[in-house]
């Protein structure tokens, strides 16, 4: 049932019914009379439905019900002046407000309620002689719903098997219930009553109450009346204090318990007042003809002032411009109606455009202009939505991305106008185009991080094989006497080695895993100390210039990388010039770059803006085509007749390695620049220091460990070791390395160990090794950079590194460092 938040007695339908009747006459003289004395300024019109016995209009057109007496008592009180008007629905643009609206959180978004003051009980009703019995017994059945989007929900959620039905109001459940359309109705308890009463089904049916949330109920207005509705609800708080609600609540109230077994008696009661009510009906509605006559005119020049007002109420809350746009039958075009945003939009305001919108077409971009025209005509020929991003540009320069969606319709004349909206997409578009950009720095440091963990792992993989085979050529050509046949075969063996073995060294240089040696380095010293060399790399017909800049910062690097990447930037400037004359220019400097200029190089999406030291490498060449410069990094790609394709591959790799970036200009026969940036070093560059030559004579004593999960590898090194006069012992893996280590840990002077193994891996092996003893001297075999390799062993110890693939002379040389004049190890004439 439908409650108030006071107690109140309730009096019977049937008085009500009565005196109903009796005051129609009265009503409609004081309707007329309120009319003549209507003051304009305080007058607004409410809305009500036909809800018995909340809202509704008695037969003599009447508005009556507990919802209408309370509102109108409210505003009564107040002064305010009410003009009912009877509909179907809340309709903004003819009323204020609306009587009594169910609270949803998504209707505020649309009107303004108010604080709820009613709130409505429902319950499910279903034949006598069904099937239900108890509210369990409704699921899986069809469940008709009155104000189903309201209860749909709660239906789901209590009864989630059930079928909801919608329907139009309690007169259509009575008649679905009837013709067994639905097997229960979710009605309101008064409401479904009424109906009964008005002789809505000959079906005997039974009520039972629902267990679900009750519904609030408030008074609903437009957002420029909520003040008119929060103050009507302010005054029914003080009714309900004052008990003034009290009489209002007792008039429209039902029986105690009154159920469907007592509709019967209420019914004839009814029939004996239906023919009063018949008669006030025909009354009210000549009476309601002659004022519609006489105030016809005075509604519709209201109506049309109220709706130009909520046009502009609602035009000013879209973002964008509301428009008109009309393309006449000559091709001249308007915009008959514009809101006031377009003077944001087109800088323009709406009255330089009503008749002529020349000012628009005018700062249409010139590249948009032919297809926002191609756009309109074929929108006005197929009369299909006109659906157009394009650009705008001001006399200032600056240029803004809109969006234009509207509908078009056919005019009397031949003419066609749209109504549509226009709105500003620029900070859209710039978005999107950032975050494309980005997507396509992902892709390509994607690209670069397959295609680098693809090369190596070859690469690393060839560099066992290529252990065995380098090393076994350096062991056979050591067994054979000078001048042997023989000798030239094994030299060409080691030849072949070691230029698959460079192969190798550049694979792992793109994957930026090459071997780095780093160490505080001048640029301008590298380029200096290779000049004569490339010098000679160059064509006869290249000019090499030299610009290094002075005082030029120390950088973190890897000498012997960094000449790589000059002679390969230097030899590929060479041959971009030909035959033809040109220049190759060598440029050093410091510069300071921001975030924009990192972001349109490659590699650098990660590095922090700030100072840094470039090498730059410039030719008068033939240059590269866009398409050329997209797969100039990719590995195996080349432009020339022969070649490996992996010299810049391989510096890009190296730059990667470095932390640095790279970026390439470069145009159709007008020459092509690197520029490669390195991170500023802090310091002073530190003096080149020779490596550690390797003794001839040199020999070792006692046991060596040798750990490698590739058999040629192990066998190769162990031939090696006992050419050195070491014992040897194998394992081929880092599991079975630890266990025989543990069984003898005393008898091993040292470990030769690789990092990369199944089952336990080198760090861990060595990790184990060293809990036995701490003091075990391990070195570590890896087909990966020095760098990389031993950055997992920083500060436990390691004792040397061999870079694979090596020769027996590196093998002594790192074993002579490692064990030194160790009484274990001493050298030998």
């Amino acid at each position: 049932m439908t409650s108030f938040r006071a107690p109140v007695e309730r009096l019977a339908f049937v008085s009500w019914l009565r005196r109903c009747a009796a005051g129609t006459v009265v009503v409609s003289a004081l309707f007329l009379a309120g009319c003549a004395r209507v003051d304009v300024s305080r007058e607004y019109t409410i809305g009500y439905g036909n809800d018995l016995p909340l809202h509704f209009r008695t037969s003599d057109g009447r508005p009556t019900g507990l919802a209408v007496d309370l509102v109108r008592e409210a505003a009564k009180r107040r002064g305010i002046r009410l003009r009912w008007v009877n509909g179907t629905g809340f309709n903004q643009r003819t009323m204020d407000m609306w009587v009594l609206m169910t609270v949803r959180p998504e209707r505020a978004m649309t009107v303004h309620l108010t604080e709820p003051y009613l709130q409505s009980e429902s319950c499910f009703l279903v034949p006598a002689e069904g099937a239900v019995h108890r509210l369990e017994d409704l699921s899986g059945l069809r469940i008709g719903l009155v104000n189903y989007a309201v209860h749909r929900d709660n239906i789901r959620r209590y009864f989630p098997a059930a079928i909801p039905v919608p329907l139009a109001n309690s007169q259509e459940a009575l008649t679905k219930l009837s013709l067994g359309e639905v097997d229960a109705a979710f009605v309101n308890q008064y409401a479904v009553l009424n109906a009964l009463l008005e002789g809505g089904s000959r079906l005997a049916l039974r009520i039972l109450p629902a267990d679900i949330p009750s519904a609030e109920l408030a008074l609903a207005s437009t957002f420029e009346s909520a003040d008119v509705a929060d103050e009507i609800r302010d005054e029914m708080r003080t009714m309900a204090d004052d008990g003034g609600v009290n009489p209002i609540v007792q008039r429209w109230a039902f029986f105690p318990n009154l159920t469907t077994d007592m509709i019967g008696e209420l019914a004839e009661s009814q029939r004996r007042v239906q023919w009063l009510a018949v008669g006030l009906a025909g009354m009210t509605v000549l009476l309601g003809l002659t004022l519609w006559l006489a105030t016809l005119s005075r509604r519709r020049a209201t109506q049309l002032r109220r709706t130009q007002q909520l046009l502009e109420q609602v035009s000013a809350r879209v973002p964008g411009v509301v428009y008109q746009f009309r393309l006449n039958p000559d091709g001249t075009s308007c915009f008959p109606y514009a809101s006031e945003a377009i003077r944001q939009i087109y800088r323009v305001s709406p009255e330089e455009v009503v008749t002529d919108a020349g000012k628009v077409f005018a700062i249409l971009h010139p590249d948009d202009v032919q297809a926002v025209r191609i756009s309109i005509e074929t929108s006005a020929r197929d009369l299909t939505a006109w659906i157009h991003e394009y650009r705008v540009r001001f006399p200032d320069g600056t240029v803004r991305w809109l969006l234009g969606n509207a509908l078009p319709q056919r005019e009397d004349d031949g003419g066609t106008l749209w109504h549509g909206f226009i709105t500003d997409i620029t900070e859209r578009k710039v978005a999107d185009e950032a975050l494309h950009a980005y997507e396509r720095k992902m892709q390509e440091t994607q690209k670069l991080e397959s295609l680098g963990i693809l090369a190596g792992g070859i690469a690393h993989d060839f560099n066992n094989i290529l252990t065995g085979i380098l090393g076994n050529a350096s062991l056979a050509a050591m067994d054979l006497p000078l001048g042997s046949p023989s000798q030239e075969s094994l030299e060409c063996i080691k030849q072949g080695a070691v230029r698959a073995a460079d192969l190798c060294r550049q694979m792992l240089a793109y994957a930026g895993k090459g071997r780095f040696v780093v160490a505080r380095l001048s640029l301008n010293a590298l380029i200096q100390d290779t000049t004569q060399l490339l010098q000679l790399s160059i064509s006869k017909h290249a000019v090499l210039r030299q610009n290094l800049a002075q005082e030029l910062p120390p950088i973190e690097a890897d000498a012997t990388q960094i000449r790589q990447v000059i002679m390969n930037l230097v030899i590929n400037a060479s041959e971009a010039i030909g035959t033809k004359s040109g220049v190759i220019s060598i440029n050093t400097g410091l510069t300071r770059v921001d975030r924009d200029y990192l972001a349109g190089t490659i590699l650098a999406p990660e590095l922090p803006p700030g100072t840094y030291v470039y090498l730059e490498v410039c030719d008068t060449g033939s240059g590269m085509s866009p398409e050329t410069q997209a797969k100039i990094f990719d590995p195996f790609f080349t432009t020339k007749f022969a070649g490996r394709g992996l010299g810049l591959a391989a510096v890009l790799g190296i730059v990667r390695g470095h932390r640095g970036a790279l970026k390439v200009y470069s145009e159709l026969n007008r020459g092509t620049t690197f520029k490669l940036l390195f991170p500023r070093a802090e310091g002073q560059a530190e003096p080149s220091v020779p490596g550690l030559q390797p003794a001839p004579h040199w020999r070792g004593r006692g046991c060596v460990l040798v750990v490698d999960d590739e058999e040629t590898v192990r066998s190769t090194v162990a031939v090696m070791l006992r050419r050195l006069e070491f014992e040897v012992a194998l394992a081929a893996d880092g599991r079975e390395a630890v266990a025989v280590y543990a069984a003898r840990p005393e008898r091993y002077v040292a470990v030769l160990m690789d990092l990369t193994m199944p089952h336990m891996d080198g760090k861990e092996a060595f990790a184990e090794m060293r809990r036995v003893r701490s003091d075990l001297p391990v070195v570590l075999m890896s087909g990966f950079n020095e760098q990389d390799a031993i950055a997992q062993f920083t500060g436990k110890g390691l004792a040397g590194f061999l870079q694979k693939p090596f020769q027996f002379e590196e093998l002594m040389t790192v074993m002579r460092a490692t064990l030194g004049r160790d009484p274990a190890a001493p050298d030998r004439p």
